[in-house]
């Protein structure tokens, strides 16, 4: 599924289950009622436990994450090549870091609305199709390079992502 930079709330009900939309409410009123706690922590000015609160929120990303939503349809060469069964859905950006920006969001503007929440989550949240090797080795990297989005390691991992560009710009990811 090719990505557009924005998507009405009408495109995304023929996108999503029933469940999918009430997951989505639910991570929505999580972000929203957390940034109080958001907040506090990062005015605390201690970043690991600005990175702890965060992290705490990788898990609901997953569960909505791994929907076909958010599937962006690109697929490393390799998974390509091998048609390999043993696949695992990447978050071109890491789901901490996913969620460190939509708590941002959400401190810029707190009355973001639903459709906005979900434009940015399909954004920050989208994966690729790499090999399980593969995302062993960008995990990996990726753990020893804490500043880098994962889509910025898979070239240095010899990891090819035809489209991966187009995409990118498309959601105005730098």
């Amino acid at each position: 599924m090719s990505k557009k930079q924005k998507y009405t709330l009408k495109e995304i009900k023929t996108k999503a289950t029933d469940k999918l939309l009430k997951k989505l409410e639910v991570l929505y009123d999580l972000f929203k009622r957390n940034l109080t706690l958001y907040k506090k922590y990062k005015a605390l000015e201690d970043q690991e436990c600005v990175e702890i609160f965060v992290s705490m929120f990788r898990s609901p990303i997953w569960d909505v994450t791994s929907a076909p939503l958010f599937k962006s349809g690109l697929k490393s060469t390799c998974v390509t090549d091998i048609k390999s069964k043993d696949n695992v859905d990447d978050h071109f950006i890491q789901r901490v870091k996913a969620a460190k920006f939509l708590f941002e969001i959400f401190y810029e503007n707190p009355k973001t609305t639903f459709v906005s929440f979900l434009n940015f989550l399909i954004k920050y949240g989208s994966t690729i199709a790499l090999t399980k090797e593969e995302h062993n080795l960008v995990t990996s990297t990726a753990k020893k390079n804490k500043e880098l989005m994962n889509y910025q390691i898979y070239e240095s991992c010899g990891i090819e992502i035809p489209g991966l560009s187009e995409l990118l710009q498309s959601l105005e990811i730098e």
